[in-house]
């Protein structure tokens, strides 16, 4: 099995990485997402996001 970036990054063993999804309305993404975890918290980014504008 290939290991996932998330494994790779962390250099963790697949058995110690779980990652949950939780759907989030567009609407909703600036002040529930947007604002609180990504900015000003660049730097703890493994990638930086590139959202389109459609």
């Amino acid at each position: 099995m290939t290991p996932s970036p998330v494994t790779e990054h962390f250099h963790a063993y697949d058995g110690a990485v779980s990652i949950a999804l939780e759907p989030v309305a567009a609407h909703d993404w600036l002040d529930t997402v947007y604002g609180p975890e990504v900015t000003g918290r660049q730097h703890l980014l493994i990638k930086e996001p590139n959202y389109r504008n459609d």
